[in-house]
């Protein structure tokens, strides 16, 4: 998680299920096909939404939800882990992101671990909340 000013500004993840095509793709915002034929070009070195934005896919607008939403995913999740690795760095990594954010997760109004794992499924859509993610050290 990236933070400024005590402000998660962006997160990312290790989980393959966490990446921005699998986000949209649960979503039903683009197919997995889409998804592919943007992937083929990632060797140009550009990020996949900026790919899917460029291919009419997603709005700019669009793009910057997804990301929020995928980040927000991703900070909720991590409640939901009994062990974990972290690392704190006091400035952003090289390659800074291209979208931050300014998110807020209403923290203060969790106040049971049951609460926290409540936001992570609503977060996520129907079919996606039966899948249970492989934590580090599960």
């Amino acid at each position: 998680m990236q933070f400024e000013e005590g402000r998660v500004t962006f997160a990312s993840s290790t989980d393959p299920n966490d990446r921005l095509g699998e986000y949209l793709l649960r979503r039903g915002r683009v197919s997995l096909a889409e998804i592919e034929a943007a992937l083929c070009q990632q060797s140009s070195g550009k990020r996949l939404g900026t790919l899917m934005v460029e291919a009419g896919l997603l709005t700019r607008d669009e793009l910057v939800a997804a990301v929020r939403g995928q980040v927000r995913a991703i900070v909720l999740d991590l409640f939901t882990w009994t062990e974990g690795e972290c690392r704190f760095l006091a400035e952003a990594p090289q390659g800074a992101e291209d979208i931050t954010l300014d998110l807020s997760l209403e923290l203060e109004q969790v106040g049971t671990a049951e609460a926290v794992v409540a936001m992570a499924a609503a977060a996520a859509p129907a079919a996606a909340r039966a899948v249970r993610k492989t934590k580090p050290g599960s």
